[in-house]
């Protein structure tokens, strides 16, 4: 229902675009908006699918903001 706001989508992109900000989100599978689109293809984005068979592990990999 957020993403109908276009002000919404202006704060997201804002949030996402401060490199003073670390962002830990959750968003879709599917790309059902094109914001969603966007926060997928940025070149700053580490995306970690997370599903039935790994959800109760966390992630092997260590993580380093910047």
């Amino acid at each position: 229902m957020e993403l109908f706001s276009g002000r919404f989508v202006q704060i997201v992109k804002d949030i996402f675009s401060d490199k003073n900000t670390t962002v830990i989100a959750t968003v879709p599978v599917k790309n059902v908006h094109p914001i969603i689109r966007w926060i997928k293809k940025r070149p700053d984005i580490l995306l970690i699918e997370v599903n039935h068979k790994n959800r109760g592990y966390p992630p092997t990999k260590n993580f380093k903001a910047g």
